[in-house]
């Protein structure tokens, strides 16, 4: 029902109300009618941890590139972004999404804007993106998958965009 990042940014904010609950990253209208009242229960019947926020560890590379989780069957980009996220809320960074990773990707040549959206290289293919077609109800759309390596290169990517600077 919600990723690690949300998870871990919801111990962070600790949101004892609606309105603080749809601040958690992650959490939408939907996800808010649908749990929030659960999740508030138990958040409200603990307390938070002001030594958490206060004493968040320094987020090196070597943490950064060990910790976020690569997983060995291909995802789709939010995935990878979920990852990620888990990790830089961990630290206190500012997050990132699907959107900038897939920028990132456009950037570096990984993949590129076609008639059918945003589909891998040749460089692409060859670190391991694919694609897959999906129907959403609307109609017909094609998605990339990222496997582990094309994970790692995201990583890599949001390391080199300067994230762990900020």
């Amino acid at each position: 029902m919600f990723s690690d990042a949300t998870l871990v940014d919801m111990c962070l904010k600790h949101p004892r109300t609606a309105e603080e609950f749809l601040t958690v990253s992650g959490v939408g209208q939907v996800k808010l009618e649908r749990y929030g009242e659960r999740f508030l229960e138990v958040l409200r019947a603990t307390q938070p941890n002001a030594a958490a926020k206060e004493n968040l560890p320094q987020l090196t590379e070597e943490a950064f590139l060990s910790e976020v989780e690569i997983d060995n069957s291909p995802l789709q980009i939010s995935r990878v972004a979920d990852s990620v996220n888990a990790v830089l809320l961990k630290y206190g960074k500012p997050t990132t999404s699907g959107l900038k990773l897939n920028n990132l990707m456009l950037d570096n040549g990984y993949l590129e804007h076609t008639d059918d959206g945003k589909l891998p290289t040749e460089s692409g293919q060859e670190l391991g993106i694919t694609t897959v077609r999906r129907d959403s109800g609307r109609g017909e759309y094609t998605q990339c998958l990222f496997s582990a390596e094309a994970q790692r290169e995201c990583v890599r990517l949001v390391l080199q965009s300067a994230v762990l600077a900020e």
